[in-house]
């Protein structure tokens, strides 16, 4: 086939390998696109196209097997979100027990858990803007004239957003409680206590990346973000439900930028509304456990 109508079908298929994935976020909704399956090559953003492209391009299994030397650019965004939407199809699959019955530990090097975190660890050596630096790459790729071309930032954006979803969900409190209750082993205090920074961590940088978009006047927003900002909301309140929380001020006002996010006009996704009156109900949002309570009864740290 010619290379841009390849070009435009690999496209299409990875498109809908993303609503798949996107798709598929909950118990008992299995994936239709297995990743074991998908041997087409990642789209790479090169402008023109270039003979050859295709055969340069990697696999995801490729991507996935962290080869020492990096197969993608930080200008291939597209290939980047599909790498993200893949590792969250892993988070999902390690979140609700959809892989083997029996796991390792969430700390041994050999986990499912170990693997998802080396995966979505990967990701950072790709990016430039993993390091609180989104605003200043944003700005200079993507501004134009003063204007964000919102098109051009999409993949670059949905990329990072994915990438800190994961992370939020892969150390999510509740999430990992629910991983610890059939183990009959000690838990180690350091492995939840560093869970709990990491979740609150990647909270903050989405909500600060969500903020930014604003700034720059962005005008479309994928659904998708309304989980995203739903996501670090409800990670925002527990930490400001939490006794011990030093910073509650903090926690309350990236609630409220989250809030404000799923609230902004014009609202075209009527599920912002939806996740936003949820989130201002103070029933849903009971006070983050102790470290100690995260652990099951037999296991007490």
């Amino acid at each position: 086939m010619p290379l841009n109508a390849a070009e435009e079908r690999r496209h299409t298929f990875w498109s809908v390998y993303i609503l798949d994935r996107l798709s598929s976020c909950g118990r008992n909704r299995p994936f239709a696109l297995l990743d074991s399956d998908c041997t087409s090559r990642l789209p790479l953003n090169r402008n023109p196209p270039l003979d050859g492209l295709v055969l340069d391009a990697p696999t995801l299994a490729e991507i996935h097997d962290i080869p020492d030397k990096a197969p993608l650019k930080s200008s291939d965004h597209f290939a980047l979100t599909i790498f993200m939407v893949s590792a969250f199809g892993d988070v999902i699959r390690w979140a609700f027990n959809h892989s083997a019955s029996k796991s390792r530990p969430p700390w041994d090097a050999r986990s499912n858990f170990a693997r998802i975190n080396g995966i979505l660890t990967s990701f950072e050596s790709y990016s430039d803007a993993c390091d609180g630096n989104f605003a200043e790459i944003l700005d200079r790729d993507f501004v134009f004239d003063g204007k964000l071309d919102d098109r051009a930032a999409c993949h670059f954006s949905y990329a990072h957003i994915l990438y800190h979803v994961n992370q939020c969900l892969l150390h999510h409190p509740f999430l990992i409680r629910q991983q610890l209750r059939s183990l009959e082993v000690k838990i180690p205090v350091s492995f939840l206590r560093n869970a709990v920074e990491k979740s609150k961590e990647h909270a903050v940088q989405m909500t600060t990346i969500l903020h930014i978009l604003q700034q720059r006047g962005c005008k479309t927003y994928p659904s998708f973000y309304g989980y995203a900002a739903g996501l670090a909301g409800l990670i925002h309140r527990l930490h400001a439900n939490d006794p011990h929380c030093v910073e509650t001020w903090a926690a309350e006002a990236n609630f409220d930028a989250c809030a404000q996010f799923l609230d902004q006009e014009p609202v075209l996704w009527e599920s912002y509304r939806r996740i936003v009156r949820t989130a201002h109900c103070p029933a849903s949002f009971p006070p983050i456990p102790k470290l100690s309570m995260l652990t099951p009864c037999r296991a007490e740290s």
